[in-house]
This record gives structure tokens, C-alpha cells and sequence, in this order.
């Protein structure tokens, strides 16, 4: 079938997702966030539609998201746009989150 063969698509669309953080940690800018944002909901469309959900997939994903908004919060500060300590309960807030989703995916 056609569609199983493009079941690593999501996978590797997380993958590069994780990837293309490297750059836009060096040159931060909305067009790479965009895309950014827009593969993340690519890589969901194509595992619901190619039915090629996967724990790793998921955990990609949430490694990938938890990332991209940790470094977009600490390029925000490092800009003066939010202050301390608002990075800091952002950061803490979404770093329980994160660890405890990725605890709950190795678990089930």
C-alpha cells in the first residue's frame, strides 16, 4: 500500500522541526518560526492521515514543541520583551510539563 510507506513522514518531519531550532536560535526571526509552527502541524496531519501515530512520534513532537517555546521565551528575554521573572514561571511551568508528559509517554 502507498500509504505505509510514508509512515516515517511524521517522524521525519519532527526530526527536522528539532533541527531547524539550531538556526533559529542564531538568527532568530518570524519566518523560520513560522515554519517552525507550520511543521508541527504538518507532521500531525500527515501521522493522523497516514495512520502512523507512534509513541517516539509523540515524543518527538512534545521534545520538539517544548523547545521551540523554551529558546522563543529566552530570545523574548534576551530582547528585553518579558522580564525575568516571567521567563522564569514560563520556563519552570512548561519544563513540569514537558517532563512530565515525556514520563507518561515511557510509562503507557
Amino acid at each position: 500500500m502507498l500509504i505505509s510507506r510514508f509512515n516515517w513522514l511524521p517522524n521525519a518531519i519532527s526530526i527536522a522541526r528539532l533541527l531547524l531550532i539550531i538556526p533559529y536560535v542564531l538568527y532568530p526571526g518570524f519566518t523560520l518560526a513560522l515554519v517552525i509552527v507550520m511543521s508541527d502541524k504538518l507532521d500531525g496531519f500527515f501521522a493522523r492521515y497516514l495512520k502512523a501515530e507512534s509513541k517516539l512520534g509523540s515524543l518527538l513532537d512534545s521534545i520538539g514543541d517544548s523547545t521551540f517555546i523554551i529558546i522563543s521565551w529566552i530570545l523574548f528575554y534576551s530582547k528585553g520583551i518579558v522580564s525575568l521573572e516571567l521567563l522564569i514561571a514560563i520556563l519552570a511551568t512548561r519544563v513540569i510539563m514537558g517532563i512530565s508528559f515525556i514520563i507518561y509517554r515511557l510509562l503507557t
